[in-house]
């Protein structure tokens, strides 16, 4: 079964042209091979919902606030990581973002740079 949802969200990006900055392949497992989609619209379902699975859309954005409210208007918020070489300045974006969890600089790891939220 989740794997059937899986293959819907890859299907759906092929089915709409959304480019793969990343080429996949389909061997017929239940192996499935990390997928980035360049650019997808913020319609689209890699975007507008929890795929659970290894598909990430890497998106534009110009400013902090933007990135905030587009991430702050989804329902996928169960958990997240904010990347940067300036730690206080990952801190300062991450308070704005609403998420039970987010982690600096990492993902899933239980040391110092976890940041939580509750909701």
């Amino acid at each position: 079964m989740l794997n059937d949802i899986v293959k819907r969200f890859f299907q759906d990006t092929v089915n709409n042209g959304y480019k793969f900055a990343r080429e996949i392949t389909d061997g017929g497992s239940f192996i499935v091979k990390p997928a980035i989609i360049d650019n997808p619209p913020e319609h689209s379902m890699v975007v507008a919902e929890e795929a659970f699975c290894p598909i990430v859309p890497v998106m534009s954005w110009t400013t902090e606030d933007e990135v905030i409210s587009r991430l702050n208007n989804t329902t996928t918020d169960l958990g997240g990581a904010v990347w940067s070489s300036d730690t206080d300045y990952a801190y300062a974006l991450a308070k704005g973002i609403e998420a039970d969890t987010l982690w600096i600089n990492s993902f899933e790891k239980t040391n110092s740079t976890r940041v939580l939220r509750w909701s």
